[in-house]
């Protein structure tokens, strides 16, 4: 799985070492290193689900119908379903912030491409919201024990968790960074010589 470092590489062009004075340079840097970070987490959680699949299989092989063995591999899975779609919500929500911090026509453009990705949303308020949803339905016990080809249906919402969506992540971020090493490019000499001075 491919992993990313940007932030160290480009945080300090977000804001002037020295004349520091505006919050705005601090938010910044702050959502670059969240977003980075949950684009990360992606990658991890995605892993993370193919060893749950697993550990399901070989649970779903043993004789006992409702043993502890298959009770743990059903929770593990249903945690880091839950947890990969709040880090692809936490992405595009992050993203979009970034792209308004840095008010770039071009940024905003780049993460209206990828906003397929909030489809995600709606099955992560069906998670969020599932003690209410119990009681109306019984999609829940329905739908979180099937999965076909790294797909899952969340009441209605297609959760694909196969490599298709990873890439589709990895490359709205790397189109993030192309365009913020754009936008640094002319300040990044004289904060280079800044840094320079304390090295």
């Amino acid at each position: 799985m491919k992993y990313f470092n940007e932030y160290i590489r480009l945080y300090r062009y977000l804001h002037d070492p020295i004349l520091f004075k505006e919050k705005r340079d601090k938010v910044t840097e702050d959502i670059l290193f969240f977003l980075e970070t949950y684009v990360n987490l992606v990658g991890v959680q995605v892993e993370r689900l193919r060893k749950d699949e697993h550990e399901m299989m070989e649970a779903c092989k043993l004789p006992e119908l409702y043993s502890m063995e298959k009770r743990v591999a059903f929770s593990k899975h249903t945690g880091d379903i839950h947890f990969y779609i709040i880090c692809i919500d936490k992405v595009i929500k992050l993203a979009f912030e970034l792209a308004n911090q840095f008010d770039d026509e071009c940024l905003k453009e780049i993460v209206k491409k990828y906003e397929e990705i909030t489809l995600f949303r709606k099955a992560r308020n069906n998670l969020e919201h599932l003690d209410e949803k119990l009681i109306k339905t019984d999609w829940f016990r329905k739908d979180m024990g099937a999965t076909i080809n790294y797909k899952l249906n969340v009441n209605g919402t297609e959760i694909d968790y196969s490599n298709n969506v990873v890439e589709k992540v990895h490359a709205l971020y790397e189109e993030l960074i192309v365009r913020i090493d754009l936008i640094i490019e002319p300040r990044k000499a004289q904060i280079d010589e800044l840094w320079a001075r304390f090295s």
